[in-house]
């Protein structure tokens, strides 16, 4: 499927970081099927999406969380199903038991990253310099926009650096197996470090890893206060990861442990009941009045025709 189809269609932010290709396979199916609706592909401290899309969107959402079903719900949104995280259905066909994962011992550090629609201050060297002075030569994992234009000025620290590759799925070089590769590294290090709170966060605590904050980073601008990235957010959801009492049931909140499906019921909830499940005509009208009805689709068509990481 072209680069187009899949951002037309939905299709595409729901095989991010191969998030559908887990999905498929713990429910017994091969390669990616088509879904009817939107697979949350990432936490945020909102609905799922940024900027509210998932709140907005008329289309069924199948998303991680209780929290992030009551957001879009409690905003009159509809068509929500909570499913779990991806990354949980991972460690279930792993046979990783959350919160006990084999560790070895190490740091590794997940700077903020930047994205070419939401670019940030370059605080890399500085935070190469602290990672230095905090914690001697770690492990760095760089986003695969930043691997090629930062990564020596980590390297220059003495730092090692990595990157799991491409997870966008109308990208050259898109990997399946993104996550794969986070869950080998994060189980060869014992230490999780970010100058920024999020995703990787969650998955660093379900695998019993201790999780740090500090440094500099340069912020987006971001009204909301619990959105991902903005200041006041920021401070909220480091403290509640950081809080001995609560980061357990936080992570598992979040994740949505308790709301993980079974093959069979992962299956009927998506749809994938029928040998060869395809596009339906609720989900093609749902997705054009989404398209249409959500943002101007004027920018939507530069959107689509610069590709988006």
């Amino acid at each position: 499927m072209n680069r187009t189809l899949l951002q037309i269609s939905g299709q595409g932010e729901s095989r991010f970081y191969g998030h559908l290709n887990i999905l498929a396979e713990y429910a017994g199916l091969k390669d990616q099927p088509w879904v009817n609706g939107y697979v949350q592909h990432g936490w945020t401290g909102t609905d799922g999406w940024g900027d509210y899309v998932g709140s907005r969107r008329i289309g069924h959402k199948f998303v991680w969380s209780n929290r992030v079903e009551k957001e879009i719900t409690s905003t009159g949104g509809r068509n929500v199903t909570v499913i779990g995280a991806p990354w949980l259905y991972l460690l279930k066909l792993k046979n990783i038991s959350v919160g006990n994962a084999v560790k070895k011992a190490g740091v590794i550090a997940y700077p903020l990253h930047s994205q070419p629609w939401a670019p940030k201050q370059d605080t890399n060297i500085e935070y190469a310099e602290y990672l230095k002075e905090t914690y001697g030569p770690v492990t760095v994992c760089l986003h695969w926009t930043d691997f090629e234009n930062q990564k020596l000025k980590y390297e220059s620290f003495g730092h090692k650096v990595i990157t799991y590759g491409v997870g966008t799925p109308w990208l050259k070089g898109f990997d399946l197996k993104i996550l794969n590769k986070q869950l080998d590294t994060l189980q060869n290090h014992s230490k999780f470090v970010s100058n920024a709170f999020q995703t990787s966060v969650f998955y660093a605590l379900s695998l019993g890893l201790e999780v740090e904050f500090g440094g500099p980073a340069g912020w987006v601008k971001q009204i909301d206060h619990r959105g991902t990235y903005g200041r006041l957010g920021q401070s909220h959801w480091q403290k509640l990861a950081l809080d001995e009492k609560l980061r357990d049931g936080f992570w598992k909140d979040e994740l949505g442990l308790a709301n993980l499906k079974e093959p069979a019921e992962l299956r009927t909830l998506l749809g994938w009941n029928q040998k060869a499940p395809s596009i339906t005509a609720q989900f093609m009208i749902h997705r054009l009045k989404d398209l249409l009805l959500d943002g101007n689709p004027f920018e939507k068509l530069s959107y689509f025709s610069r590709g988006r990481s």
